[in-house]
């Protein structure tokens, strides 16, 4: 069960009330120990894009959605607004099973460098001088030796999907060299990774799925700003701040992918259509329409009528003021 929390946007409530930083200070012991549920996320089923909503519910993304490259291959267009700048590593004493993602790895390291404080049996004191940290460590499915690590890599990115929101994507092992490689491409040239579309699909040969990164384009000069503002929003800070914890021991249930998206309920028709001014597509899906801004000062007067309902004095009296 889900609902909408109906709260106007800074720009429509009083100046006095909104202060951005003492909301992060003052709101922190509110939400501390909550969960709101984990951060939608985009993973690989084979070599296919799954999105995952915060309660688990997985949407296959088909094919037809996908953006034709100048390869004529297939890639999933996205803006990357951060990465997290540590590695995440995870380490299983027994096969790991990805059918069963909930499971926490029984040795792990959130910033790349030491086993987290919480694990009760740490393989060793630093990452660097662990031996499952050492390449010729991994294995394959079958337990044959592999030139990879036992424990392995991940880089942590919060990325954009044009006109869908905000999403974890979990760089793997396999695929980490081609992110390094895409990115180097980018700062020698000197563009921001997050200035550009970039295009994610996979190597297709490969018998499992490694990622590749492509140029896709400059993002417009009018989506600059809005996407720094999502770069540092709470749903990019839970995406980079996540932390891999050793008390998720139960496996997450597993829920079946739906077949077709939902299909969102048509929106309530207007009594009077107002002429609109034409605004130029950005190809982002964030467009300030004026339909937003109209429905956004609707919601500004019903909570002034709601307000107005009581006068002055009244109000001062129910404050205690």
């Amino acid at each position: 069960m889900s609902y909408e929390i109906m709260i106007p946007d800074a720009a429509d409530l009083p100046a006095h009330i909104v202060n951005q930083e003492l909301a992060k200070q003052a709101n922190e012991d509110a939400v501390s120990g909550v969960s709101t549920g984990f951060p939608p996320r985009i993973k690989m089923g084979g070599k296919q894009f799954i999105l995952v909503d915060g309660n688990g519910a997985e949407t296959p993304i088909p094919m037809g959605k996908l953006f034709k490259g100048p390869d004529d291959n297939l890639y999933l267009k996205t803006v990357v607004l951060r990465a997290k700048k540590d590695l995440q590593k995870r380490w299983y004493a027994t096969k790991f099973d990805p059918k069963k993602e909930g499971v926490a790895p029984d040795c792990f390291s959130n910033d790349g460098q030491r086993p987290d404080a919480t694990i009760p049996e740490p393989q060793c004191d630093t990452c660097a001088a662990c031996a499952n940290n050492a390449f010729g460590s991994g294995s394959n499915e079958d337990g044959s030796a592999t030139a990879g690590k036992s424990c392995t890599d991940n880089k942590m990115l919060a990325v954009f999907l044009p006109s869908q929101g905000i999403y974890e994507l979990k760089i793997t092992p396999a695929s980490l060299k081609n992110w390094g490689m895409y990115v180097k491409a980018l700062t020698s040239r000197g563009i921001p990774v997050g200035n550009v579309f970039t295009l994610i699909g996979f190597v297709n040969e490969a018998t499992y799925p490694v990622m590749t990164f492509q140029y896709g384009g400059a993002v417009p000069e009018t989506g600059v700003a809005k996407l720094a503002a999502l770069a540092t929003s709470p749903e990019a800070e839970d995406i980079i701040n996540q932390r891999i914890t050793f008390s998720a021991k139960a496996p997450a249930p597993e829920v079946k992918a739906k077949s077709k998206p939902v299909t969102k309920a048509a929106p309530k028709p207007k009594a009077v259509e107002k002429a609109k001014p034409v605004v130029e597509d950005d190809g982002l899906g964030l467009d300030d329409t004026p339909v937003q801004q109209e429905a956004a000062a609707e919601r500004t007067q019903e909570v002034a009528e709601v307000a107005t309902g009581l006068t002055d004095e009244e109000i001062a009296n129910e404050l205690g003021l």
